[in-house]
């Protein structure tokens, strides 16, 4: 995979973590949610390799699942350039206001 593909597969991943609710948007940063470190690695990949970058992953947020607790970590990005304005609109078209980890549903 050369560099100038990273962009389209950038766009790609960030569209399907909207989709599947990984990913929202709230103010003006990116917040991806996942179980997994992994998950947020990509996210931090394809957020740089679009010129943003990951301000902080924080472990605030808990499941509880039967007598486990289970840690959701909480990436949050900032991707203020023409991708932005992309990824805005289709967030608008397809995502939700919140996370697959949220409560509220």
């Amino acid at each position: 995979m050369t560099r100038a593909d990273l962009p389209p597969m950038a766009k790609q991943r960030l569209r399907s973590w909207i989709r599947s609710r990984h990913l929202v948007l709230k103010g003006n940063f990116l917040v991806m949610e996942s179980l997994e470190q992994n998950a947020i690695d990509r996210f931090a990949e394809a957020v740089e390799s679009l010129g943003g970058r990951l301000l902080s992953v924080n472990t605030d947020k808990s499941l509880y699942s039967g007598n486990r607790i289970i840690r959701v970590l909480q990436g949050k990005a900032s991707l203020m350039n023409q991708h932005w304005v992309e990824l805005l609109h289709y967030w608008a078209e397809k995502g939700g206001s919140h996370s697959r980890f949220d409560e509220r549903g």
